[in-house]
């Protein structure tokens, strides 16, 4: 990607890595709600924290919020950079493949990571708003 893991992932970088791999080039929130089954499905296989799993089914419930238009206060390059890293998440083409136990997932993990480390001010109002949602329901 980018270098160093500990670096945010930009939405340049995934300008890069989609003209370096067409199947990434569409990517936006529509086609991570289509896919949102295979996402789901890979978190069942990956042993990983529950703050991981959390913090990817708060990525997708975003997704679906701003695809709705029910929350649309993300910036387009950060929603489109989150939809990157959903959409890496899941894809089979990847840095390391995740056949390979114990590091397969290494690679999904860092994208997402990075993504949350990005966003974090913008998943952080996205919580906000949706707890104020439930409370107002």
């Amino acid at each position: 990607m980018n270098g160093r893991t500990n670096k945010p992932f930009t939405f340049k970088d995934a300008e890069n890595f989609a003209r370096k791999n067409p199947e990434f080039k569409n990517v936006g929130p529509k086609k991570i709600l289509e896919n949102s089954g295979a996402i789901i499905r890979k978190l069942d296989v990956v042993y990983q924290t529950g703050v991981f799993v959390s913090n990817i089914k708060t990525l997708l419930v975003l997704v679906k919020a701003y695809a709705t238009k029910e929350y649309t206060k993300v910036p387009k390059k950060t929603m489109l950079s989150i939809c990157f890293a959903l959409f890496y998440f899941f894809s089979p083409v990847d840095a390391i493949p995740d056949n390979i136990p114990g590091v397969g997932y290494i690679d999904d993990m860092a994208v997402i990571q990075r993504v949350l480390k990005a966003a974090n001010d913008d998943i952080s109002e996205f919580k906000q708003w949706e707890e104020e949602q439930t409370k107002a329901a």
